[in-house]
């Protein structure tokens, strides 16, 4: 009994004597563990740091952006050529066109009267032309004869010449009567958009009165804006559009006023043109 009772006493002595070396184990752990935290903590730091200056240079200077860009297109503006009555008014202010539609028409009586005119003109004179010409015929046989003086053949040319001149007066009067009919039927020279629409049905248009115009559709461009240090590094360019998705699209230069303080205003901006 009393050598279980050592055995005992021997184990709980030995146990006793563990402890602080445990206590002073876990002490030094933790001081260890203490001292790692800043070391891991900056490093993360340094390297968070790394990775957002790479994404800024990435962003900056690998691939520049800009959000100063405006959208631009032609805008084509008609007035007519001819005046008169507008009888027919085929579009309204937002409406989408194709290149050759009609926009509005001008009352075509007059100009159909005349052309009428023109033609009955021409038949008249035509007539005479003809007169003219075989009568100098006719003198010219007598004048080789001898039959006629030099004088009256003169005056016999001279009157075929003049009928010639006045059938061309009436070809080219009828020529300008066609023009003036096509002109009362004005026509969308591009595809596009209607805009500024100011003709109404039964409005009396004069020549040169601008009364729509048509924003050219296939002419859209978007100038953009970069710094100065930034524009040998553009090749092609990406742009966003309003509904989410992206367009790609050439660079053209043109020079243009630059917006920034310290660009020079002999630099050229981009001139994007969309492709898709």
């Amino acid at each position: 009994m009393s050598s279980v009772e050592l055995k005992s006493d021997h184990a709980r002595q030995s146990h006793e004597s563990d402890v602080p070396r445990r206590v002073a184990s876990d002490l030094d752990n933790v001081k260890s563990r203490i001292r790692i935290a800043p070391i891991l903590i900056t490093l993360g730091t340094v390297a968070v740091a790394a990775f957002l200056a790479w994404a800024a240079w990435q962003t900056y200077m690998s691939a520049p952006w800009t959000r100063d860009g405006t959208v631009r297109a032609y805008v084509v503006t008609m007035a007519p050529e001819v005046a008169g009555r507008i009888v027919k008014l085929s579009v309204t202010d937002n409406q989408f066109v194709h290149k050759g539609d009609v926009l509005f028409e001008i009352e075509p009586a007059d100009y159909r009267i005349a052309l009428e005119s023109a033609q009955a003109q021409l038949q008249r004179d035509g007539a005479a032309l003809d007169y003219a010409r075989a009568n100098e015929n006719r003198k010219a046989s007598l004048a080789k004869e001898g039959w006629t003086s030099t004088d009256v053949y003169q005056q016999t040319t001279s009157t075929l010449h003049q009928s010639e001149g006045v059938v061309a007066l009436d070809k080219a009067a009828i020529a300008k009567a066609q023009l003036d009919i096509s002109r009362t039927v004005i026509r969308s020279p591009v595809n596009g958009y209607v805009a500024n629409l100011l003709a109404q049905l039964g409005d009396y248009a004069t020549v040169g009165q601008k009364l729509i115009s048509v924003v050219n559709t296939d002419s859209f461009w978007v100038d953009g804006h970069f710094e100065e240090t930034s524009l040998g590094r553009i090749h092609e360019l990406s742009l966003k559009v309003g509904d989410g998705g992206n367009r790609e699209g050439g660079i053209s230069w043109g020079c243009l006023t630059p917006p920034l303080l310290h660009q020079r205003s002999d630099m050229p901006c981009p001139k994007i043109t969309s492709s898709s």
